[in-house]
Order: C-alpha cells, then structure tokens, then sequence
C-alpha cells in the first residue's frame, strides 16, 4: 500500500503542477482585463467629455449666428418698410408736379392766346395735348417726304423706309 500511497501523492503533486501554471496564467490574464476594462473607462469619459464640450461650443456658433440673423432679417423688415414710405412719398410728390405742371402749362396757354390771339388753332391744341401728358406736335416740320414712308414700330418706336421708285 505504501507504493499506492506515494504512487497517489505523486499523481496529485503532478496534477496540481501541471494546473497551477495555467490557474496562475488565468489569474494573471484576469487582472491585465480589469486594467484594460479600467483604461477603457477612462478613454470613454474623456472621450463623452471632449464631445460634450465639442458640442456646447458649435451650439454656442449657431446661437450667435441665429442672433445675428435674426437681427438682418428685422433691419431688412425696417428697410423694406422705409423703402414703401418712400416709394409712396415720391409716387404723391410726382402726382402733385405733374398736376402743377399740367396747370402751369394751360395757364401759360391761356396767357399766350390772350396776348396773342392770332395764334394758330392746331399750335394751341398741342400745346393742351402735350398738358395733358401726350407726346408735342409740331407743325413746324411740315408733311412728310414722298420719297420715305414711317413705320410705327412694335416698341412705340418710329422709323422710317425709303421707298423705292418705280
């Protein structure tokens, strides 16, 4: 029984040999885990933290853009406000000149047929035609030549062709 016994204990100190270097290799393996789990926090909080400020100071850039924004698009509401008043105040002040004008200019008709009472007929109706905004007439000039026809022009514009003789 004796070599039973030793045969034994030798089989068991093998045994826990053979098992401790792979139990120690294990334990050794398990505390490099907690240490890199550790660094793994670690980077993840500084990380978190860098986009946290990251995302604080782009919402910071976009506030003050808006700000700013907001601040053109009221100058640019006062603007077109001012701009209307003005387009409105012109549009009243042209209105009254060109009234004025058309009185001053009959008056001036008026006076001028009184003074002159020989005046021409067709002179005078001008003179009223162009009061009342259209284009002057001038007998002056006399018939047109033979020798050219006019064309109105679809822009209002007038030219005119030389006919060519027959």
């Amino acid at each position: 029984m004796n070599g039973a016994c030793l045969s034994a204990t030798l089989a068991v100190a093998v045994t826990m040999t053979l098992a401790w270097r792979p139990m120690q290799s294990l334990d050794t393996l398990d505390n490099r885990m907690a240490r890199l789990d550790g660094i793994e926090q670690r980077l993840s909080g500084r990380v978190d933290g860098a986009a946290d400020r990251v995302d604080r100071a782009i919402q910071g850039r976009i506030d003050q853009v808006d700000a700013g924004l907001g601040g053109l698009a009221d100058g640019l509401g006062q603007l077109r406000v001012s701009v209307g008043q003005s387009v409105d105040t012109l549009d009243d002040t042209s209105a009254r000149l060109d009234e004025t004008f058309a009185g001053a200019l009959l008056a001036i008709t008026e006076l001028t047929e009184t003074a002159n009472p020989s005046q021409n007929t067709e002179q005078r109706r001008a003179v009223k035609f162009a009061a009342q905004g259209g284009p002057p007439f001038d007998e002056s000039l006399g018939p047109a030549s033979p020798e050219f026809q006019r064309q109105e022009l679809p822009d209002g514009s007038v030219a005119y062709r030389r006919v060519e003789a027959r």
